[in-house]
């Protein structure tokens, strides 16, 4: 639980409780420790927006209309990526699979938050305004950057709701397997939703 990955209590007492539903059925749990998952978020965008702008060159040049206005300003973002910083993003991204990997020799799954947050009310609007507002959206790709970066097998899986003064909101976990061994990820998933009720709930109609 690195200090720069931030967690909404409600989504650690979440995940916590799941873990405990998951010890009750028989499962062997223990603490790890994983250094690099603070970053991931960074190393993630830093290759992931080169990437992908490097695939649209013609399309930005002969019809840039077509973009959201969010996503030309990342793809203009990625233009600004120094060479450097990709090549060393690559380094990186070896250094997250290697101790994702190096974890997944000592236990069978890995089981993290998905989000620090709970689920928010979609704002195409929203814009990121100040350094602190990027930090945290940088940042937030740490619960799920190590599995992208190392090619592990991940979930996402439903394990409560924030409290109805939060607006009841779901709250999930991700649940992250060797690679090929899907079965086993799939495995655990099923055995937990079988032991609670969250996956009956039906929200309410909107009207």
């Amino acid at each position: 639980d690195p200090e720069e990955l931030e967690l909404d209590p409600q989504v650690r007492q979440a995940v916590m409780n799941a873990i405990e539903v998951l010890a009750e059925l028989g499962a062997d749990v223990r603490e790890v420790s994983m250094p690099l998952a603070e970053k991931t978020g960074y190393i993630t965008r830093a290759i992931t927006h080169v990437d992908r702008v490097s695939l649209h060159p013609e399309w930005l040049r002969e019809r840039p209309q077509d973009y959201h206005h969010g996503t030309r300003v990342h793809f203009t973002t990625a233009n600004l990526i120094p060479a450097q910083v990709y090549y060393k993003a690559q380094k990186l991204r070896s250094m997250v699979r290697q101790q994702v990997l190096g974890l997944l020799e000592e236990v069978d799954v890995l089981i993290q938050p998905t989000s620090g947050a709970p689920a928010n009310v979609i704002n195409l609007d929203q814009k990121v305004d100040s350094q602190e507002q990027a930090r945290k959206a940088l940042s937030a790709g740490g619960f799920r950057g190590p599995y992208s970066l190392s090619g592990a097998p991940a979930l996402s899986i439903l394990c409560g709701f924030t409290s109805e003064g939060d607006g009841g909101l779901p709250l999930a976990m991700q649940i992250a397997g060797r690679p090929f061994d899907e079965a086993t990820v799939l495995r655990v998933a099923h055995a937990y939703e079988q032991a609670v009720d969250w996956n009956k709930r039906v929200p309410p109609a909107a009207l």
